[in-house]
């Protein structure tokens, strides 16, 4: 999360990329951005949902934009591996508690048909290296993006301009090189 007060109480979210690189840096006008994510059995669904007031629009779409790119070109090995130790532990700390586990068995067959053991998926988890993260991660560039703007939108860029910007992006070997928006 890129919040001080998400879900779990006051702190958590408080260490992650997107509050120190984002919020920290532009929390005089930046109300907050998190990363939002879906799995389905054949594709995924990962951006950022990111708030502040309507004078600070295209500095807003700027922000989020630099914090995507980070997702490729800014993960370091140290970043891979904690990530990797917090979702195995989020993994392991689920099968103590029935509700969640019945729900990640479902999630599973759903998914992929079949149960995935914890070992399993440890097994898979540990295997992933840099490339494999960057590799699917300037994947997101190359598909038309989904952009919202609610409020007053005068300010806000079109959709023609956020388009180009993931064209530019997906068209730079590993996703980065964002112009400035």
């Amino acid at each position: 999360g890129g919040t001080a007060c998400s879900q779990g109480g006051p702190g958590k979210g408080m260490y992650t990329k997107l509050y120190t690189n984002a919020i920290n840096k532009h929390g005089h006008w930046l109300w907050g951005i998190e990363c939002v994510m879906s799995s389905f059995s054949d594709t995924g669904l990962v951006g950022l949902y990111s708030q502040a007031e309507h004078p600070y629009a295209k500095h807003l779409l700027s922000v989020t934009v630099q914090q995507m790119v980070g997702i490729v070109d800014d993960i370091t090995p140290e970043d891979l591996e904690r990530s990797k130790n917090q979702y195995l532990s989020t993994i392991f700390m689920s099968c103590e508690e029935r509700m969640m586990l019945v729900e990640g068995v479902g999630r599973s067959y759903a998914l992929y048909g079949k149960l995935w053991c914890p070992t399993e998926i440890q097994e898979k988890v540990q295997a992933l290296t840099l490339s494999d993260v960057r590799r699917v991660g300037s994947s997101l560039f190359r598909s038309n993006p989904t952009y919202v703007v609610y409020g007053n939108t005068k300010l806000a860029y079109s959709y023609a301009d956020i388009q180009r910007v993931f064209a530019t992006i997906g068209n730079v070997k590993g996703g980065g090189g964002a112009p400035a928006a």
